[in-house]
């Protein structure tokens, strides 16, 4: 692949999966509002959602086959790329979601009594948490193209699971005190 066709297939691959995220963010956060979702109630619709994510992935094995076509190309080229760090990179994705869509259980569980809707929580401060989220996907993402891109060979890919793993649990710490300490900000200035 050329570095035209590649760096084509890249924009595709970024504009679309912010389209996607922010097309079914806003069609989640409508749909809950409309509804009048209690909060542990949209915790078991994020723990569905993920678990599905999961049980598809795992299901899907080492396959690069995705009803999105840009999608089913990257993972072609990716797979090449990158040899058995694809496949530890996809099982690892799935198993995150499971442990993910587990934890949106136990935080269904957790607000099981209480009677806080979901619609009660001001639009500018789910609109800050929605640009947290993209923009972490958007950093993660552009991290994950550099690293493969810009590989030469599949031995410098070996690990690169393990640290991008590591990377990702440093930028979602810092994203938890980023939303702690804007979500403390919030409730002190009430």
């Amino acid at each position: 692949m050329n570095v035209t066709e590649l760096k084509n297939m890249r924009l595709k691959q970024i504009v679309f999966m912010n389209v996607m995220i922010v097309t079914v963010s806003i069609i989640y956060f409508i749909v809950i509002r409309t509804f009048g979702a209690t909060q542990a109630q949209v915790f078991v619709i994020l723990g569905i959602i993920l678990l599905c994510q999961a049980v598809y992935g795992l299901g899907k094995g080492n396959s690069t086959k995705s009803f999105i076509p840009i999608f089913e190309k990257v993972a072609i080229y990716e797979r090449e790329k990158m040899g058995k760090e694809w496949d530890k990179q996809r099982k690892t994705s799935s198993i995150m979601n499971l442990f993910l869509g587990a934890l949106m259980f136990f935080q269904a569980f957790i607000n099981r009594d209480s009677d806080a809707y979901f619609h009660q929580i001001e639009v500018g401060f789910i609109l800050f948490f929605g640009f947290m989220i993209v923009a972490l996907v958007n950093i993660g993402l552009f991290i994950h193209i550099r690293k493969v891109d810009r590989s030469h060979s599949i031995e410098e890919l070996k690990g690169y699971t393990r640290k991008l793993w590591i990377q990702a649990f440093i930028l979602g710490f810092l994203f938890t005190i980023v939303l702690l300490a804007v979500t403390f900000t919030y409730i002190f200035s009430l």
